[in-house]
């Protein structure tokens, strides 16, 4: 971003190129943003507080396969949710020790299930989450540290994890042999989410929601140390989820105007009559 040092004045682009801005809202992982995208001028109290954001406890990661496949599951719905057998040690292992669970606990969406375009007639497109613990701070050598080691065999956990899921799907749902099925895979584990799409520490929901991370410990709309710079998205307030984050980009927008001093083009309705105003008066 472009800063005369203590105002936002736009954003500079890979080519070199400065698109002049009023406001910039940061859609970016806000951990990232903080500590990557922030001008080299901004008060060393903003330095420090970017710092202390990768500290924070994040959210998990996952393991996510995407795949193609030359005919339809029915065994399959729309969305699919495979427990672990022992699921409690499954979600500790996860939540509390930032690990890869023994036996994973897994969502499966078939979207070509609602979404003709997903796929081809007659062919299927499924999306496989695998949640795992995110990778460690790398900004820390401490060996306590909770997290992923990023020098793991990623390769050869994906392709355990993958075993794993087939045979867990196959078994629970009686249907045909997935593998001879997948014509096409793109696979994302925690190192790609955070080294393709800047999620720090790989964290596919941003900060997590523990106590520290929640209400006014949550980092703030408006960005610490730059004016006219706000954030929306999973990691600032009010927190992560759909629902959550859309309703936290219209605390954003009213935050945007207030400053501006410009009005409001809504009233008192609630976030569902801003998005759905047809349905308002129904």
């Amino acid at each position: 971003m472009a800063s005369d040092g203590k105002t936002v004045t736009g954003i500079k682009t890979e080519s070199g190129e400065t698109l002049t801005a009023d406001i910039v809202v940061v859609n970016a992982d806000l951990v990232y943003a903080y500590n990557n995208l922030f001008p080299q001028t901004t008060p060393s109290s903003t330095k420090s507080y970017a710092n202390s954001l990768t500290k924070r406890a994040g959210s998990c990661s996952s393991i996510s396969f995407y795949w193609s496949l030359s005919q339809k599951i029915p065994e399959l719905q729309t969305h699919n949710i495979f427990l672990a057998d022992e699921y409690r040690e499954s979600f500790d292992a996860i939540f509390d020790r930032q690990s890869i669970p023994h036996e994973p606990s897994f969502y499966v969406n078939v979207p070509s299930r609602v979404d003709p375009t997903a796929a081809p007639e007659g062919k299927e497109a499924i999306v496989i989450l695998v949640p795992v613990g995110h990778l460690q701070n790398t900004r820390t050598t401490s060996p306590s540290t909770p997290g992923l080691p990023a020098e793991l065999d990623w390769p050869a956990l994906i392709t355990s994890v993958r075993k794993s899921i087939i045979r867990i799907i196959e078994t629970r749902t009686s249907c045909a042999s997935i593998e001879p099925l997948i014509t096409n895979e793109i696979t994302n584990s925690p190192l790609s989410w955070e080294s393709e799409f800047n999620l720090s520490k790989g964290s596919i929901l941003g900060l997590s929601h523990s106590f520290f991370n929640v209400l006014a410990f949550r980092p703030q709309t408006r960005a610490k140390g730059l004016k006219n710079c706000y954030f929306v998205g999973a990691s600032t307030h009010p927190g992560t989820g759909v629902p959550i984050v859309l309703a936290g980009a219209k605390i954003t927008t009213a935050q945007v105007l207030d400053d501006l001093g410009m009005e409001k083009p809504w009233g008192k309705g609630s976030l569902f009559e801003i998005l759905h105003p047809e349905k308002s008066h129904t």
